[in-house]
């Protein structure tokens, strides 16, 4: 079953500059659009650097910076260059979408948590 995609509440995904004033100092979990469940965390740290964990994997640290109009995360040797594009949903959350995925393919949704990041393996915490 295919879920439809929501309406952005802007059509011009998120500049770098903006998307570094709603994540920097956040852990934001983030979601298949339309589950409850997370998939992975990431918390956003100063200079456009990152963790990231998928739920129940260890963390790996990466960058994030700005590629012809998207936000683009590379990790220290894990998963390669990843494009995306981010909307505003909400006050906190982000939806975002792959830059490889067609335009009508499902999004993924970002939301702010208080929890920390766990981390499994030899860097466990933040």
């Amino acid at each position: 079953m295919v879920l439809a995609s929501p309406v952005l509440a802007q059509e011009t995904p998120l500049t770098i500059e903006e998307f570094d004033a709603l994540v920097t100092g956040r852990k934001m979990d983030h979601f298949n659009w339309g589950q409850s469940d997370p998939y992975g965390a990431e918390v956003y740290l100063p200079n456009r650097t990152v963790r990231w964990a998928f739920t129940a994997d260890e963390c790996v640290d990466g960058t994030y910076y700005e590629r012809d109009g998207a936000i683009c995360f590379n990790y220290e040797g894990r998963m390669g260059e990843i494009c995306w594009h981010y909307w505003r949903d909400g006050a906190d959350s982000l939806t975002g979408r792959p830059t490889s995925d067609p335009a009508d393919s499902l999004l993924y949704q970002m939301r702010p948590s208080t929890q920390k990041l766990a981390c499994l393996g030899p860097d466990v915490g933040v």
